[in-house]
């Protein structure tokens, strides 16, 4: 992580994620010790999917799912 601009960003995440408002990272193949360790450090939780094909095709099936789940985003003009 050596990237300024991903550090900026893991450290947002972690000053405003929560348990109400968690940040969320879905991501191909992450193993289950760097998606506790995105967790522990960065309060970012990760979302894997198997990619082991190369197709990502079961990202668009995860994101289908999560759609049924997910409420209709809102906008107000100011």
């Amino acid at each position: 992580m050596t990237d300024s601009h991903v550090r900026h960003v893991l450290a947002a995440a972690k000053k405003g994620s929560g348990v109400v408002q968690p940040v969320c990272w879905i991501a191909p193949d992450v193993s289950q010790d760097v998606a506790r360790e995105y967790l522990e450090k960065y309060r970012i939780r990760v979302i894997s999917y198997d990619n082991r094909d190369g197709t990502h095709r079961n990202l668009v099936k995860l994101v289908e799912t999560l759609s049924d789940f997910a409420p209709t985003a809102t906008y107000s003009s100011i």
